[in-house]
Protein backbone atom coordinates (compact mmCIF):
# COMPACT_ATOMS: atom_id res chain seq x y z
CA UNK A 1 0.00 0.00 0.00
CA UNK A 2 1.58 3.39 -0.65
CA UNK A 3 1.86 6.02 2.16
CA UNK A 4 0.73 9.17 2.27
CA UNK A 5 2.07 12.52 3.21
CA UNK A 6 0.04 12.43 5.86
CA UNK A 7 0.97 8.64 7.05
CA UNK A 8 4.78 10.20 6.34
CA UNK A 9 3.77 13.08 9.09
CA UNK A 10 2.08 10.78 11.43
CA UNK A 11 5.09 8.63 11.54
CA UNK A 12 7.43 11.79 12.36
CA UNK A 13 4.96 12.29 15.28
CA UNK A 14 5.28 8.91 16.37
CA UNK A 15 9.27 9.22 16.40
CA UNK A 16 8.61 12.73 18.42
CA UNK A 17 6.39 11.48 20.95
CA UNK A 18 8.67 8.58 21.54
CA UNK A 19 11.82 11.11 22.00
CA UNK A 20 10.42 13.29 24.22
CA UNK A 21 7.12 11.61 25.70
CA UNK A 22 8.02 8.01 25.92
CA UNK A 23 5.04 7.09 24.04
CA UNK A 24 5.78 3.69 21.89
CA UNK A 25 3.48 4.51 19.15
CA UNK A 26 0.87 6.87 17.90
CA UNK A 27 -2.96 6.49 16.73
CA UNK A 28 -4.75 8.00 14.10
CA UNK A 29 -8.35 7.10 13.73
CA UNK A 30 -9.83 8.07 10.09
CA UNK A 31 -13.80 8.40 10.58
CA UNK A 32 -14.48 8.90 7.56
CA UNK A 33 -12.56 5.62 6.07
CA UNK A 34 -13.55 3.82 9.68
CA UNK A 35 -10.20 3.08 9.70
CA UNK A 36 -7.78 3.20 12.57
CA UNK A 37 -3.61 3.19 12.14
CA UNK A 38 -0.82 2.72 14.40
CA UNK A 39 2.41 3.98 14.14
CA UNK A 40 5.34 2.30 16.09
CA UNK A 41 8.85 3.86 15.62
CA UNK A 42 11.92 1.13 15.95
CA UNK A 43 14.95 2.51 16.35
CA UNK A 44 17.36 0.78 13.55
CA UNK A 45 20.61 2.69 14.11
CA UNK A 46 22.54 5.49 15.69
CA UNK A 47 21.03 8.18 13.55
CA UNK A 48 17.97 6.71 11.82
CA UNK A 49 14.99 5.46 12.56
CA UNK A 50 12.19 2.91 10.89
CA UNK A 51 8.39 3.38 11.89
CA UNK A 52 6.50 0.35 11.57
CA UNK A 53 2.75 0.89 10.09
CA UNK A 54 -0.58 -1.08 11.21
CA UNK A 55 -3.82 -0.39 9.78
CA UNK A 56 -7.01 -2.17 10.75
CA UNK A 57 -10.50 -1.46 9.08
CA UNK A 58 -12.77 -0.22 12.03
CA UNK A 59 -15.95 -2.08 9.90
CA UNK A 60 -15.08 -5.37 11.00
CA UNK A 61 -14.55 -4.27 14.54
CA UNK A 62 -18.02 -2.54 14.15
CA UNK A 63 -18.95 -6.06 13.27
CA UNK A 64 -17.68 -7.64 15.76
CA UNK A 65 -18.68 -5.63 18.68
CA UNK A 66 -22.25 -5.55 17.33
CA UNK A 67 -22.40 -8.99 17.59
CA UNK A 68 -20.66 -9.15 21.20
CA UNK A 69 -23.38 -6.51 22.34
CA UNK A 70 -26.12 -9.38 21.02
CA UNK A 71 -24.61 -11.82 22.51
CA UNK A 72 -24.47 -9.67 25.97
CA UNK A 73 -28.11 -9.06 25.38
CA UNK A 74 -29.00 -12.46 24.68
CA UNK A 75 -27.62 -13.88 27.71
CA UNK A 76 -28.67 -10.64 29.93
CA UNK A 77 -32.40 -11.37 28.60
CA UNK A 78 -31.62 -15.64 29.24
CA UNK A 79 -31.00 -14.42 32.64
CA UNK A 80 -33.88 -12.11 33.02
CA UNK A 81 -36.26 -15.07 31.96
CA UNK A 82 -34.77 -17.45 34.03
CA UNK A 83 -34.91 -14.83 37.23
CA UNK A 84 -38.87 -14.53 36.07
CA UNK A 85 -39.44 -18.26 35.72
CA UNK A 86 -37.97 -18.67 39.38
CA UNK A 87 -39.92 -15.83 41.23
CA UNK A 88 -43.04 -17.11 39.43
CA UNK A 89 -42.53 -20.69 40.69
CA UNK A 90 -41.31 -19.48 44.04
CA UNK A 91 -44.63 -17.31 44.03
CA UNK A 92 -46.73 -20.72 42.90
CA UNK A 93 -44.97 -22.90 45.54
CA UNK A 94 -44.19 -20.42 48.40
CA UNK A 95 -45.58 -17.39 48.47
CA UNK A 96 -49.55 -17.77 46.78
CA UNK A 97 -50.54 -20.98 49.31
CA UNK A 98 -49.59 -18.13 52.52
CA UNK A 99 -51.74 -15.88 50.77
CA UNK A 100 -54.16 -18.30 50.14
CA UNK A 101 -53.36 -19.49 53.40
CA UNK A 102 -53.73 -15.66 55.14
CA UNK A 103 -57.69 -15.15 53.21
CA UNK A 104 -58.97 -17.90 54.71
CA UNK A 105 -57.26 -17.04 58.35
CA UNK A 106 -59.11 -13.37 57.72
CA UNK A 107 -62.55 -15.03 56.95
CA UNK A 108 -62.14 -17.72 59.74
CA UNK A 109 -61.63 -14.54 62.09
CA UNK A 110 -64.46 -13.03 60.58
CA UNK A 111 -66.39 -15.76 61.99
CA UNK A 112 -66.80 -17.94 58.81
CA UNK A 113 -65.49 -21.59 60.65
CA UNK A 114 -66.39 -23.60 57.40
CA UNK A 115 -63.19 -21.68 55.29
CA UNK A 116 -60.78 -24.80 54.26
CA UNK A 117 -57.79 -24.53 52.55
CA UNK A 118 -57.00 -27.00 49.54
CA UNK A 119 -53.40 -27.54 49.28
CA UNK A 120 -52.15 -30.92 47.58
CA UNK A 121 -48.43 -30.52 48.79
CA UNK A 122 -46.23 -32.48 50.53
CA UNK A 123 -44.36 -29.99 51.83
CA UNK A 124 -44.15 -27.71 55.31
CA UNK A 125 -46.76 -25.42 53.54
CA UNK A 126 -49.15 -28.50 52.77
CA UNK A 127 -48.59 -29.37 56.60
CA UNK A 128 -49.33 -26.10 57.80
CA UNK A 129 -52.65 -26.20 55.52
CA UNK A 130 -53.34 -29.62 57.28
CA UNK A 131 -53.20 -27.81 60.02
CA UNK A 132 -55.26 -24.93 59.30
CA UNK A 133 -57.79 -26.84 58.28
CA UNK A 134 -57.86 -29.67 61.03
CA UNK A 135 -57.83 -26.11 63.82
CA UNK A 136 -60.99 -24.92 61.47
CA UNK A 137 -62.82 -27.75 61.97
CA UNK A 138 -62.23 -28.32 65.60
CA UNK A 139 -63.23 -24.52 65.80
CA UNK A 140 -66.49 -25.11 63.83
CA UNK A 141 -67.73 -28.44 66.10
CA UNK A 142 -66.63 -26.60 68.94
CA UNK A 143 -69.02 -23.29 68.17
CA UNK A 144 -72.12 -25.18 66.15
CA UNK A 145 -71.85 -26.84 69.96
CA UNK A 146 -71.50 -23.91 71.94
CA UNK A 147 -74.36 -22.35 69.86
CA UNK A 148 -76.75 -25.31 70.39
CA UNK A 149 -76.30 -24.95 74.20
CA UNK A 150 -76.98 -21.33 73.86
CA UNK A 151 -80.24 -22.45 71.35
CA UNK A 152 -81.00 -24.79 74.55
CA UNK A 153 -80.24 -22.80 77.46
CA UNK A 154 -82.47 -19.72 75.81
CA UNK A 155 -85.23 -21.94 75.52
CA UNK A 156 -84.84 -23.72 78.59
CA UNK A 157 -84.32 -19.89 80.15
CA UNK A 158 -87.68 -18.36 78.23
CA UNK A 159 -89.75 -21.46 79.39
CA UNK A 160 -88.22 -20.65 82.99
CA UNK A 161 -89.44 -17.57 82.66
CA UNK A 162 -92.98 -18.39 81.43
CA UNK A 163 -92.91 -20.25 84.26
CA UNK A 164 -91.70 -17.39 87.00
CA UNK A 165 -94.62 -15.60 85.54
CA UNK A 166 -96.73 -17.63 86.91
CA UNK A 167 -95.57 -16.84 90.86
CA UNK A 168 -96.50 -12.68 90.13
CA UNK A 169 -100.35 -11.85 91.06
CA UNK A 170 -102.60 -10.09 88.11
CA UNK A 171 -102.37 -6.99 90.02
CA UNK A 172 -106.24 -6.09 89.64
CA UNK A 173 -108.16 -3.08 91.74
CA UNK A 174 -110.66 -4.41 94.17
CA UNK A 175 -112.99 -2.26 96.27
CA UNK A 176 -110.03 -0.88 98.70
CA UNK A 177 -107.06 -0.36 96.58
CA UNK A 178 -105.94 0.60 92.76
CA UNK A 179 -102.92 -0.98 91.75
CA UNK A 180 -100.05 -0.57 89.06
CA UNK A 181 -97.25 -2.12 88.10
CA UNK A 182 -94.39 -2.38 85.83
CA UNK A 183 -91.24 -5.09 85.77
CA UNK A 184 -88.65 -5.60 83.24
CA UNK A 185 -86.17 -8.39 84.14
CA UNK A 186 -82.73 -7.56 81.83
CA UNK A 187 -83.07 -11.19 81.46
CA UNK A 188 -85.08 -13.77 80.72
CA UNK A 189 -86.48 -14.30 84.36
CA UNK A 190 -86.32 -11.66 87.03
CA UNK A 191 -84.77 -11.50 90.59
CA UNK A 192 -87.43 -8.56 91.70
CA UNK A 193 -90.14 -10.30 92.87
CA UNK A 194 -93.48 -8.26 94.01
CA UNK A 195 -96.90 -9.87 95.52
CA UNK A 196 -100.15 -9.02 97.46
CA UNK A 197 -101.66 -11.35 100.36
CA UNK A 198 -105.45 -11.16 100.67
CA UNK A 199 -105.27 -11.65 104.62
CA UNK A 200 -109.04 -11.83 105.12
CA UNK A 201 -111.11 -9.77 106.55
CA UNK A 202 -110.59 -6.92 104.51
CA UNK A 203 -107.01 -7.16 105.75
CA UNK A 204 -103.82 -7.34 102.78
CA UNK A 205 -100.67 -7.17 103.29
CA UNK A 206 -98.15 -5.83 99.60
CA UNK A 207 -94.57 -7.03 99.08
CA UNK A 208 -91.43 -5.32 96.96
CA UNK A 209 -88.22 -7.78 97.02
CA UNK A 210 -84.98 -7.44 94.98
CA UNK A 211 -82.69 -10.42 95.23
CA UNK A 212 -79.14 -9.80 94.77
CA UNK A 213 -77.59 -10.33 91.45
CA UNK A 214 -80.15 -11.52 88.22
CA UNK A 215 -80.40 -14.28 85.99
CA UNK A 216 -81.44 -17.87 87.30
CA UNK A 217 -80.39 -17.89 90.99
CA UNK A 218 -82.11 -14.37 91.75
CA UNK A 219 -84.95 -16.01 89.94
CA UNK A 220 -85.02 -19.46 92.39
CA UNK A 221 -84.47 -17.53 95.10
CA UNK A 222 -87.99 -15.32 94.20
CA UNK A 223 -89.88 -18.92 93.91
CA UNK A 224 -88.87 -19.06 97.49
CA UNK A 225 -90.31 -15.89 98.34
CA UNK A 226 -93.09 -16.60 96.97
CA UNK A 227 -93.68 -20.13 99.10
CA UNK A 228 -92.22 -18.06 102.30
CA UNK A 229 -93.93 -15.32 102.08
CA UNK A 230 -97.51 -17.46 101.17
CA UNK A 231 -97.18 -19.42 103.85
CA UNK A 232 -96.18 -16.54 106.86
CA UNK A 233 -98.63 -14.02 105.83
CA UNK A 234 -101.65 -15.64 106.80
CA UNK A 235 -100.65 -16.04 110.08
CA UNK A 236 -97.53 -13.55 110.91
CA UNK A 237 -99.19 -9.66 111.46
CA UNK A 238 -95.66 -8.45 112.43
CA UNK A 239 -93.77 -7.56 109.15
CA UNK A 240 -90.35 -7.17 110.83
CA UNK A 241 -91.01 -11.11 112.24
CA UNK A 242 -91.13 -12.11 108.68
CA UNK A 243 -87.87 -11.19 107.64
CA UNK A 244 -85.85 -12.57 111.11
CA UNK A 245 -87.41 -15.42 109.87
CA UNK A 246 -86.56 -15.49 106.56
CA UNK A 247 -83.08 -13.88 107.34
CA UNK A 248 -82.46 -16.93 109.08
CA UNK A 249 -83.92 -19.97 106.76
CA UNK A 250 -81.62 -18.40 103.88
CA UNK A 251 -78.46 -17.97 105.81
CA UNK A 252 -79.50 -21.91 106.49
CA UNK A 253 -80.20 -22.37 103.02
CA UNK A 254 -76.62 -21.17 102.03
CA UNK A 255 -74.56 -22.17 104.79
CA UNK A 256 -72.79 -24.28 102.10
CA UNK A 257 -69.02 -23.18 101.25
CA UNK A 258 -69.78 -24.06 97.99
CA UNK A 259 -73.31 -22.22 97.66
CA UNK A 260 -72.96 -18.74 96.25
CA UNK A 261 -74.83 -16.45 99.02
CA UNK A 262 -77.78 -14.49 97.87
CA UNK A 263 -79.60 -11.92 100.10
CA UNK A 264 -82.69 -9.51 99.34
CA UNK A 265 -83.73 -6.30 99.55
CA UNK A 266 -87.76 -5.74 101.09
CA UNK A 267 -90.77 -3.63 101.87
CA UNK A 268 -93.26 -5.38 103.21
CA UNK A 269 -96.59 -3.73 104.55
CA UNK A 270 -100.09 -5.01 106.34
CA UNK A 271 -102.74 -2.60 105.95
CA UNK A 272 -105.64 -3.31 107.93
CA UNK A 273 -109.80 -2.26 107.03
CA UNK A 274 -109.28 0.41 109.14
CA UNK A 275 -106.39 1.20 107.05
CA UNK A 276 -103.90 1.19 109.73
CA UNK A 277 -100.55 -0.05 108.40
CA UNK A 278 -97.52 -2.20 109.32
CA UNK A 279 -94.64 -2.24 107.75
CA UNK A 280 -90.82 -2.90 107.94
CA UNK A 281 -88.33 -2.15 105.19
CA UNK A 282 -85.36 -4.41 104.71
CA UNK A 283 -82.77 -2.34 103.64
CA UNK A 284 -85.08 -1.40 100.57
CA UNK A 285 -84.58 1.87 98.15
CA UNK A 286 -86.93 4.76 99.51
CA UNK A 287 -90.83 4.15 99.62
CA UNK A 288 -92.61 6.85 98.66
CA UNK A 289 -95.71 8.05 100.50
CA UNK A 290 -98.58 10.67 99.07
CA UNK A 291 -101.00 12.21 101.07
CA UNK A 292 -104.50 12.11 99.82
CA UNK A 293 -103.97 15.85 99.17
CA UNK A 294 -100.98 15.22 97.21
CA UNK A 295 -99.59 18.27 98.77
CA UNK A 296 -97.27 16.67 100.56
CA UNK A 297 -94.72 13.56 100.60
CA UNK A 298 -92.50 11.48 102.55
CA UNK A 299 -90.58 8.13 102.78
CA UNK A 300 -91.17 5.14 104.66
CA UNK A 301 -88.37 4.23 106.56
CA UNK A 302 -87.67 1.62 109.29
CA UNK A 303 -84.55 0.21 110.74
CA UNK A 304 -83.48 -3.12 109.14
CA UNK A 305 -80.62 -4.14 106.73
CA UNK A 306 -80.87 -6.46 103.64
CA UNK A 307 -82.11 -10.26 104.60
CA UNK A 308 -79.74 -13.25 104.18
CA UNK A 309 -76.93 -11.64 104.51
CA UNK A 310 -75.70 -11.68 108.42
CA UNK A 311 -77.37 -14.02 111.02
CA UNK A 312 -77.07 -11.18 113.56
CA UNK A 313 -79.13 -8.33 111.98
CA UNK A 314 -82.44 -9.78 113.60
CA UNK A 315 -82.27 -7.11 116.25
CA UNK A 316 -82.44 -4.55 113.80
CA UNK A 317 -85.77 -5.45 111.70
CA UNK A 318 -88.47 -3.38 113.20
CA UNK A 319 -91.91 -2.90 112.52
CA UNK A 320 -92.93 0.54 112.16
CA UNK A 321 -97.47 1.85 112.27
CA UNK A 322 -98.23 4.67 110.27
CA UNK A 323 -102.22 5.31 109.74
CA UNK A 324 -103.03 5.67 106.03
CA UNK A 325 -105.92 7.63 104.50
CA UNK A 326 -108.29 7.51 101.59
CA UNK A 327 -106.69 8.88 98.23
CA UNK A 328 -103.01 8.06 100.19
CA UNK A 329 -100.48 6.75 97.33
CA UNK A 330 -97.52 4.56 97.93
CA UNK A 331 -94.71 4.40 95.25
CA UNK A 332 -92.16 1.63 95.69
CA UNK A 333 -89.03 0.39 93.13
CA UNK A 334 -86.20 -1.77 93.44
CA UNK A 335 -82.83 -0.38 92.46
CA UNK A 336 -82.66 -1.04 88.65
CA UNK A 337 -84.73 1.53 88.32
CA UNK A 338 -82.75 4.13 89.98
CA UNK A 339 -79.31 3.08 88.45
CA UNK A 340 -81.09 2.25 84.74
CA UNK A 341 -78.19 4.47 82.61
CA UNK A 342 -78.58 5.69 79.46
CA UNK A 343 -76.21 5.86 76.47
CA UNK A 344 -73.37 7.68 78.72
CA UNK A 345 -73.77 5.61 81.75
CA UNK A 346 -75.60 8.23 83.36
CA UNK A 347 -77.96 7.01 85.93
CA UNK A 348 -81.81 7.92 86.12
CA UNK A 349 -81.50 8.75 89.88
CA UNK A 350 -83.80 9.64 92.86
CA UNK A 351 -83.76 13.18 91.62
CA UNK A 352 -84.74 12.33 88.39
CA UNK A 353 -87.78 9.42 90.29
CA UNK A 354 -88.55 12.32 92.59
CA UNK A 355 -89.29 15.00 89.92
CA UNK A 356 -91.64 12.47 88.28
CA UNK A 357 -93.44 11.78 91.64
CA UNK A 358 -93.75 15.94 91.58
CA UNK A 359 -94.83 15.91 88.52
CA UNK A 360 -97.25 13.56 88.95
CA UNK A 361 -98.45 13.82 92.39
CA UNK A 362 -101.84 14.76 92.07
CA UNK A 363 -102.37 12.30 89.02
CA UNK A 364 -104.42 8.56 90.19
CA UNK A 365 -101.56 5.72 90.29
CA UNK A 366 -102.31 3.95 87.54
CA UNK A 367 -101.03 7.51 85.63
CA UNK A 368 -98.23 8.10 87.85
CA UNK A 369 -96.45 4.80 87.50
CA UNK A 370 -96.96 5.42 83.43
CA UNK A 371 -95.26 8.58 83.82
CA UNK A 372 -92.40 7.35 85.68
CA UNK A 373 -92.25 4.09 83.00
CA UNK A 374 -92.45 6.62 80.16
CA UNK A 375 -89.50 9.14 81.50
CA UNK A 376 -87.36 5.81 82.42
CA UNK A 377 -88.18 4.83 78.29
CA UNK A 378 -86.74 7.99 77.00
CA UNK A 379 -83.72 8.11 79.27
CA UNK A 380 -82.33 5.08 79.68
CA UNK A 381 -80.88 2.60 77.04
CA UNK A 382 -83.87 0.73 78.02
CA UNK A 383 -83.29 -2.05 75.77
CA UNK A 384 -79.81 -3.12 77.50
CA UNK A 385 -80.61 -2.46 80.96
CA UNK A 386 -78.05 -4.06 83.49
CA UNK A 387 -80.41 -4.63 86.41
CA UNK A 388 -84.10 -5.76 86.82
CA UNK A 389 -86.34 -3.11 86.92
CA UNK A 390 -89.71 -2.51 89.27
CA UNK A 391 -92.10 -0.03 89.85
CA UNK A 392 -95.18 -0.74 92.06
CA UNK A 393 -97.99 2.13 93.00
CA UNK A 394 -100.85 1.46 95.34
CA UNK A 395 -103.76 3.64 95.93
CA UNK A 396 -106.08 3.76 98.83
CA UNK A 397 -109.34 4.09 97.64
Amino acid sequence: EPVSDKDIANCVRAITARDFSGNLYFTDIQETDSEISFYIPIKTGKVSDSVLLFRRSLRGMNDQMMAFYRQIIVVVLCLALVHIAVAFLFFRIFVKPLFRLLKQSAALSAGDYSVRVDLDSNDEIGKLSGSFNSMAASIQDKVQTLEEYNSRMDFELALAGDVQKMIYPEFKDNERFSLAVFSKPCGSVNGDFYDVFNLGDNRFAFLIADVSGHGVPAALLTMTLKEKFSLYAPYIKDPAEIFKILNREILHMMRSDSVRPHYFTGFYIVIEKDNSAYFCNAGHPAVVLISKSGKSQSFLHSEGGVVGLFGDMNEYFVSEKIQLEQGDKIILVTDGILEAANTENEQFGRERFFDVIEAGIDEPVKVLVEMAVKRLKDFADFDNLTDDATILGIEIK
